[in-house]
């Protein structure tokens, strides 16, 4: 079977939702009095192929770990507009999580009067995750060569 270098790799989409993340955030004066909570809904594709085969968790990417490593670097960070913050977060999980893919939604909530929340919207993709399909080793026990 000869597979082209142009075909995706098959993903697995990762969802992280209504993620709660406190943060120094505001275009206005009034708004950097304290920190923000800002709430995320992040989907990372990856490839977990091998995670799906060996059902080992140290075979995929651990949300946990995604979510403490975006709290503790935006408790760090102040930006004015969610449009650089959301840029910081899909870079940072791009580089750092092995992502191919990542779409990530980060809105304030009752900031506005008769206004739930307001947010933004991205999509970024990780120029060098998009390689050619690879296959997945599965440790199985050996046998004996055949004579």
């Amino acid at each position: 079977m000869n597979l082209s270098n142009d075909l995706p790799v098959p993903t697995h989409r990762l969802l992280i939702r209504r993620c709660a993340v406190s943060t120094w955030i505001g275009a206005y004066a009034h708004e950097r009095h304290q920190p923000t909570t800002l709430m995320f809904d992040i989907d990372i594709d990856v490839d977990a192929r091998r995670a799906a085969a060996t059902d080992r968790i140290g075979d995929t990417l651990c949300y946990a770990e995604i979510v403490e490593d975006l709290r503790r670097h935006l408790a760090d960070q102040s930006h004015h507009l969610l449009e650089r913050l959301s840029e910081v977060v899909a870079e940072r999980i791009l580089h750092r999580h092995a992502a191919c893919r990542v779409r990530v939604v980060v809105v304030k909530i009752g900031i506005l009067p008769g206004v739930d929340e307001v947010g933004v919207e991205i999509e970024r993709f990780h120029p060098f995750k998009a390689a050619p399909l690879q296959s997945v080793a599965i440790d199985r026990p050996e046998q004996a060569p055949s004579s």
